[in-house]
C-alpha cells in the first residue's frame, strides 16, 4: 500500500507540474505565434510532453539512486533464515547451494533487487509440508525484501489424464481436455487463496500455461529441441538391462526438465535482478547439461536447496500421500485421526517446524513446557487452522 501511495503521489505531482509548465509554454509561445492550433489544444500538447519527461525523469533518478544489493549479504541472510528450519537429525530443511559459486564473479556483482521463485503442483488441499515451505518463503521474502513468485504446475493426475478418486489416480482414456482445464483452474484458484493466507497478498502466482505463453517462439523453437533431446537421453539412461524404462525416475527427470523453462523465462524477464530458485537437489542435475548450464550462468540463476524430510535416524518420512499426511484443509476429526498415526519423533519434528510461524505462535515458550507431543501438536494444529481459516478441501 505504501508503494501504491508513492506512485499515486508521484503521478499527481507530475500532473500538476506538467500542467503548470504547459500553461507557461503556451503563454510564451502565444506571444509569438497564435495561428498554430487553438490555445487549449496547445496547452494539452505542452502538458503531455512535460508529463512524459517528468515521469521518465523520476524512473531514471529512481533507477540510479536505488541501492545495489550485495550477493554476500544476500547469501548470509538466506543461511540465517534456513538455520531456523531444523530437522530431527540436526540438518536443515533448506540450504544455500554452494554450487552457486559456478556463477562467475557473483560476489563482485551487485543487483538492484532479488527475486525468489518456487514452483509446486497445485492441489485441492493444503498439506503441512507446503505450509512449512510457505512459512520459509515468507520469512525469506521479509528478510531479503524481494519479489516472491510461485509457479503452479499441473497436478500429476491432470497431466496424465487420470481421474482422482479418494487420493488415487485412475486411468481415464475418455478424458476431456476442456474439462481437465476447468478442473486445473478451480484447483489453482482454491490453492492460491489458501497460500495467500500464509504468504500475504504481496505474492505473484503463475500457472503452467502462462509460462508457455510468455515466449511461444522460444518455447516452440529453442526449448522443444532441448526438451526432445533430453527425453531421448533420459529414456536411454533409465533403461534396465531387459530394455524396460524405470518410469518413476524417468517421469521425475522429465518433470525437472519441464520446470527449467519457467526459470529460464523469469531470469530473462528480471535481468537486473538476481534470481533465487527454491528446489530439491535432484532437480539441479539437469542444469549441469548444456545448453542449460550456459543459460544459468548467463542469467545469474541461483539455487536454494530443499532437503528430504527425515527422522532423527535419517530415515525418510513419506510426506506425499494425501491420505496419510496431515492436511490443514482436513476436517478436525480427520486431522486427529492422522495425528494418531504419527510417531513421537514425527510429532516433535512438526512441532519444531510449526514454531517458526511467528504470526501464530507469538508466545512459543508456552509450548516448550509440555512434555507429551500429542496434545501439544493437536493444540498447535488447532491454532494454525483457527488463525488462517483455510478453505476446506471439497
Amino acid at each position: 500500500m505504501k508503494k501504491l501511495r508513492n506512485v499515486n503521489v508521484t503521478a499527481f505531482l507530475s500532473f500538476i507540474g506538467s500542467t503548470i509548465l504547459g500553461l507557461v509554454c503556451e503563454y510564451f509561445y502565444g506571444l509569438f505565434d497564435k495561428d498554430f492550433l487553438s490555445p487549449g489544444l496547445r496547452v494539452l500538447i505542452f502538458s503531455g510532453i512535460w508529463f512524459i519527461i517528468g515521469i521518465a525523469g523520476v524512473f531514471i533518478i529512481k533507477f540510479c539512486s536505488t541501492a545495489r544489493i550485495d550477493y554476500t549479504q544476500t547469501k548470509k541472510s538466506i543461511v540465517e533464515v534456513s538455520n531456523n528450519f531444523k530437522l530431527t537429525d540436526g540438518s536443515t530443511l533448506f540450504a544455500f547451494d554452494e554450487d552457486n559459486s559456478k556463477i562467475v564473479a557473483a560476489e563482485g556483482r551487485k543487483k538492484h533487487s532479488n527475486v525468489l521463485y518456487y514452483s509446486l503442483s497445485a492441489k485441492a488441499y493444503l498439506n503441512w509440508i507446503d505450509y512449512i515451505y510457505f512459512l520459509y518463503l515468507r520469512s525469506l521474502r521479509e528478510k531479503l525484501q524481494c519479489t516472491l513468485i510461485i509457479g503452479l504446475h499441473f497436478p500429476d493426475h491432470i497431466k496424465e489424464c487420470k481421474n482422482l478418486t479418494d487420493g488415487k489416480d485412475i486411468p481415464n482414456p475418455d478424458a476431456d481436455p476442456n474439462g481437465l482445464a476447468v478442473e486445473y483452474d478451480e484447483i489453482c484458484r482454491s490453492f492460491e487463496e489458501n497460500a495467500r493466507k500464509i504468504l500475504g497478498k504481496n505474492v505473484i502466482f503463475y500457472r503452467e500455461t502462462e509460462f508457455y505463453k510468455s515466449n511461444p517462439k522460444k518455447y516452440a523453437e529453442s526449448f522443444r529441441n532441448i526438451y526432445n533431446s533430453f527425453i531421448l537421453y533420459f529414456a536411454k539412461t533409465n533403461s534396465t538391462e531387459n530394455g524396460n524404462i524405470d518410469y518413476s525416475t524417468f517421469k521425475r527427470r522429465i518433470s525437472h526438465m519441464e520446470s527449467s523453462f519457467p526459470i529460464w523465462m523469469l531470469a530473462e524477464k528480471y535481468r537486473s535482478s538476481r534470481l533465487f530458485v527454491l528446489d530439491n537437489k535432484v532437480a539441479l542435475e539437469i542444469w549441469d547439461y548444456q545448453p542449460l548450464n550456459d543459460i544459468r550462468k548467463r542469467n545469474d540463476i541461483f539455487f536454494i536447496l530443499t532437503n528430504s524430510i527425515v527422522d532423527k535416524d535419517g530415515k525418510r518420512i513419506n510426506v506425499h500421500n494425501k491420505n496419510n499426511v496431515i492436511n490443514l484443509t482436513d476436517t478436525p476429526d480427520v486431522i486427529n485421526e492422522k495425528l494418531g498415526r504419527l510417531s513421537d519423533n514425527e510429532k516433535e519434528l512438526l512441532i519444531s517446524l510449526f514454531l517458526q510461524d511467528d504470526e501464530v505462535f507469538t508466545h512459543a515458550a508456552a509450548f516448550y513446557g509440555k512434555q507429551d507431543p500429542t496434545p501439544k501438536l493437536s493444540e498447535m494444529l488447532n491454532m494454525i487452522c483457527e488463525h488462517y481459516k483455510f478453505n476446506k478441501a471439497s
